[in-house]
């Protein structure tokens, strides 16, 4: 598994990832807010998906796909932003209204590499939850989950055949 950025954190962080001598499991952290991950070769890995409204190291993962000459990437609020009074606001802002995106907590795409991921995950998040699943739906060997802001998990068909259940 390669690691779009690399520095000698995420080099390291390899071993976790199924890389050589790592687990086959990969997990999302909080260290990794927007993680993308591209996979290639034989073997495919196991990625484990956080739920992006219990962020917590011992919470169990919502959801496990495998990914296999291919890219994944997660685009959403539950890590990074910003808090005024009580409220927390997502990092990611919806250029059609100037506003931050509250209407899901996390989307995760499948694709064919971790850049189409990376920008479907973006593009899919301005969307209302039940339009991105149909947007993403639309476009050949890319899959997606979506968890929106009360916790419901929307998936395609692509994702459905990629988790591992």
């Amino acid at each position: 598994v390669r690691i779009r950025e690399p520095d000698p954190l995420r080099r390291a962080r390899q071993q976790e990832f199924g890389g050589p001598g790592g687990a086959d499991a990969a997990r999302f952290t909080r260290d990794d807010p927007d993680l993308d991950l591209a996979q290639r070769g034989e073997q495919p890995s196991r990625v484990a998906i956080e739920n992006p409204l219990r962020p917590y190291d011992n919470e169990p993962p919502i959801a496990l796909v495998e990914l296999h000459n291919g890219g994944l990437a997660t685009s959403g609020g539950s890590r990074r932003g910003f808090r005024i009074g009580d409220h927390h606001y997502s990092h990611v802002i919806d250029p059609r209204s100037g506003s931050p995106v509250e209407h899901h907590a996390s989307i995760s795409v499948l694709a064919a590499d971790a850049i189409t991921a990376d920008v479907l995950a973006t593009v899919a998040g301005m969307l209302e939850p039940v339009e991105a699943v149909g947007y993403v739906e639309g476009l050949s060997g890319v899959g997606c989950l979506v968890v929106d802001a009360a916790g419901r998990r929307l998936t395609d068909s692509t994702w459905r055949h990629a988790q591992i259940t």
